[in-house]
């Protein structure tokens, strides 16, 4: 029995489950930062690097760009907000590590467009213009609440 089957059963609603990041790209890639781009990238920094990919406003379904590898190692083990915390790195110290990050993800996909998420995007005017990458960046403007309206969405459909 699924949690989703489940909890059907144990109420008069129905139930659906999404796993991170899905719910939290939805209202991105369909009506925010990245609305009317071909292809487009989606960072969320965190504790790790939730991410997401997609292409003509169409959310690329079980794609996990944070567990790549990179110079030997878990990009989120490197890259996420959480690593400039505890590892006292400066934002520049930090900004680089997140733009090999960020250029690998341009290698693989191309996008014309990556959205960064995430509560230290509060403080993107301190790292956005450290970065050098091909691709435009975006600060999603919903930052952490993406993921209430994404699920939202995702019942309503």
């Amino acid at each position: 029995m699924t949690p989703a089957t489940s909890l059907d059963r144990r109420s008069d609603a129905a139930a659906k489950f999404s796993t991170t990041p899905t719910p939290r790209e939805v209202p991105r890639c369909a009506s925010g930062r990245g609305r009317g781009r071909r292809r487009g990238a989606d960072a969320h920094l965190g504790d790790g690097i939730g991410s997401a990919l997609f292409v003509d406003g169409r959310l690329v379904p079980n794609l996990e760009f944070g567990h790549i590898e990179i110079d030997g190692h878990v990009a989120e083990t490197r890259a996420a907000a959480r690593n400039r915390d505890e590892e006292h790195l400066s934002w520049n110290e930090w900004a680089a590590r997140l733009e090999r990050y960020l250029r690998r993800i341009d290698e693989l996909v191309w996008p014309d467009v990556i959205i960064l998420g995430g509560e230290v995007t509060v403080d993107a005017a301190r790292f956005v213009p450290l970065l050098d990458i091909r691709p435009r960046i975006k600060i999603a403007t919903m930052r952490n609440a993406a993921g209430v309206v994404g699920a939202a969405m995702a019942v309503a459909d």
